[in-house]
């Protein structure tokens, strides 16, 4: 009798342990890991670097002295495009291909003003090689440049931000594996830049082809704006949160992060 009693026992117990509710971590643990492309894809596009502890926000910062370089203010009506976009007086045509070589008339008599710029003691987005650790996409990626109208309303920022030729910004074909804020870094054999993905290209039809902007292009290009398209360049992917991030050269959340600019 007192044998059949102990296994009944037993038996409750174990039922009751059966029963038992799940625990909260145990219970997150099981959505993280069921969690449905979906539910992804919705916790991917509401990532706000503003508002992550993990990543170090700097408002202004320069890692290029631009007087240094050849023909980066030779299209004078950058800023004032950039300007006018973000006033709402710029109506905007999107770009259908990307910039090849460029020629400017040569003035010799005019001298363009200098810029005085707030510049980083070291260095945080051009390097002279890889970071560590960084991931191979690949070794022949194409390099082009854009500027002016083309860097109105990028394609990933709902016209929240508009980028100039001093920010740090990639577009895009169709074809590419790339989504709307990704970091890369490119390097050539001048060295590397981190670039982010943010708008289409129509006429990158390669998916090693990423159009730049122009500070970005001079990181890797030995022969200036006129060198037109850099080949043979390195490309790694850095996923979609780099720290320091610097708000000048990449701006903010963007509405359509994790998707494709197509």
């Amino acid at each position: 009798m007192a044998r059949l009693t102990f296994v009944a026992l037993a038996a409750a117990m174990a039922l009751a342990m059966v029963s038992l509710p799940t625990s909260p971590l145990a219970a997150a643990t099981n959505d993280v890991a069921f969690a449905s492309p979906e539910q992804l894809a919705a916790r991917d596009a509401a990532f706000d670097p503003l508002n992550d502890p993990d990543i170090e926000i700097i408002d202004d910062v320069e890692d290029t002295d631009f007087d240094d370089l050849p023909g980066f203010d030779d299209d004078d009506d950058d800023d004032d495009v950039v300007a006018e976009a973000v006033t709402g007086l710029t109506n905007v045509t999107r770009r259908t291909h990307p910039h090849r070589k460029h020629r400017h008339a040569k003035h010799p008599a005019h001298k363009h003003k200098k810029h005085s710029h707030r510049h980083s003691r070291t260095k945080l987005h051009v390097s002279a090689a890889p970071d560590v650790g960084a991931k191979l996409l690949g070794k022949d990626y194409k390099v082009t440049w854009y500027s002016a109208h083309d860097l109105l309303n990028p394609a990933c920022g709902a016209g929240k931000w508009q980028p100039s030729k001093r920010s740090h910004v990639g577009a895009v074909g169709s074809s590419s594996p790339l989504k709307c804020g990704d970091f890369i870094q490119l390097c050539s054999k001048k060295g590397c830049v981190k670039v982010r993905i943010v708008d289409a290209c129509a006429g990158c039809s390669q998916r090693t082809h990423v159009d730049l902007s122009k500070a970005a292009f001079l990181q890797l290009a030995t022969g200036g704006l006129d060198q037109g398209e850099v080949h043979g360049v390195h490309s790694f992917d850095l996923g979609n949160k780099i720290s320091p991030w610097a708000i000048n050269l990449f701006g903010g959340k963007l509405a359509s992060q994790g998707q494709h600019p197509y």
